[in-house]
């Protein structure tokens, strides 16, 4: 698969703001993908511009993805994690109609939980569940007329979904948490935010001049080991998990 690169949303270089415009400054630009941000709300008048955009990427090499939103609750009370999901829902919904190859989407604060095995184990339920959520609605044949107009919807491989790390000590997502999950729920994938990486451990991306310059003085550095802690094997549907928290 070749690696494409593009940006997220419509470039400053960009003179209108829709999206299909920034696709075609995107495509001057020499890049061939773009991350359409749904990081706050979608607003239905944004529905035309997502079909625009799926129709151009479909008929071209152009790969579009779709970030959900920002803030969310996965590892909170029943409550919060639902209202997260739904809010999920709208963006997973919005993929749909924009060809989006991956949905991206952020875990949260730890709530009550603390960092290991329990926490992993629940992300990966709740993550399960989006993975089937993405293909119950993704080429559902009682549906093919309605999308006539979208021959991806029938025609390609449902999204992946993917698990973002976070920047922050007290949100999921180191990028061991990531690998772990990632390992154990198929149809997800692992997006490495290198800023999220860099400021969650606290300026640890350093210049490679500086990485040389230490591995002479110090020594290089041992790997390091991989997590022993194991997921147990789980499926739930959407908005249903084994291990919730009230």
């Amino acid at each position: 698969m070749p690696l494409k690169l593009g940006p997220a949303g419509v470039p400053l270089s960009c003179k209108g703001r829709t999206i299909v415009e920034g696709m075609d400054d995107i495509t001057v630009l020499g890049l061939d993908a773009m991350e359409v941000q749904t990081v706050r709300t979608i607003q239905p008048q944004h529905f035309d511009q997502y079909w625009q955009a799926g129709i151009l990427s479909w008929k071209s090499d152009f790969e579009m993805n779709m970030h959900g939103p920002y803030y969310a609750e996965l590892l909170g009370s029943k409550r919060e994690r639902n209202r997260t999901l739904s809010k999920m829902e709208t963006s997973l919904q919005a993929g749909k109609i924009i060809n989006a190859r991956h949905l991206t989407f952020h875990v949260g604060p730890y709530g009550e939980y603390e960092p290991g095995t329990e926490a992993n184990e629940q992300v990966a339920n709740v993550m399960a569940g989006v993975v089937e959520r993405v293909r119950e609605v993704w080429g559902d044949e009682e549906e093919e007329e309605d999308y006539y107009a979208f021959p991806w919807v029938h025609e390609s491989e449902p999204s992946l979904v993917g698990v973002e790390t976070s920047g922050r000590q007290e949100l999921w997502g180191t990028v061991e948490e990531v690998l772990e999950v990632c390992n154990h729920v198929e149809g997800t994938v692992p997006v490495l935010n290198m800023g999220h990486i860099h400021a969650r451990g606290h300026g640890r991306l350093r210049p490679a001049r500086t990485m040389r310059s230490s591995s002479i003085k110090q020594g290089r550095p041992t790997a390091a080991r991989r997590s022993t802690a194991t997921l147990r094997e789980s499926s739930t549907g959407w908005g249903t998990h084994s291990t919730t928290r009230k």
